[in-house]
């Protein structure tokens, strides 16, 4: 299987996360990239690749519901 593809699609997901201007879409939109981005990690066998996407999706999903917290959401 081509994983370029699947590191295609994590790279548009991270570009189309910097458009909006509320920062609980860009998270929620760089959260989606950082999951592909941890597929294409996990497949091609890049530990840097998965790992660091994976902890960058942990710190993204802390302060979203940090957010929705301090919003009553």
């Amino acid at each position: 299987m081509n994983y370029e593809v699947i590191g295609l699609i994590a790279s548009i997901f991270v570009l189309v996360s910097f458009i909006p201007k509320e920062i609980k879409w860009i998270r929620c939109i760089n959260v989606i990239g950082c999951i592909v981005w941890s597929i294409y990690g996990v497949l091609s066998g890049a530990l840097s690749v998965w790992l660091m996407n994976f902890l960058v999706m942990i710190v993204h999903l802390f302060h979203l519901v940090k957010y929705s917290k301090r919003n009553n959401l």
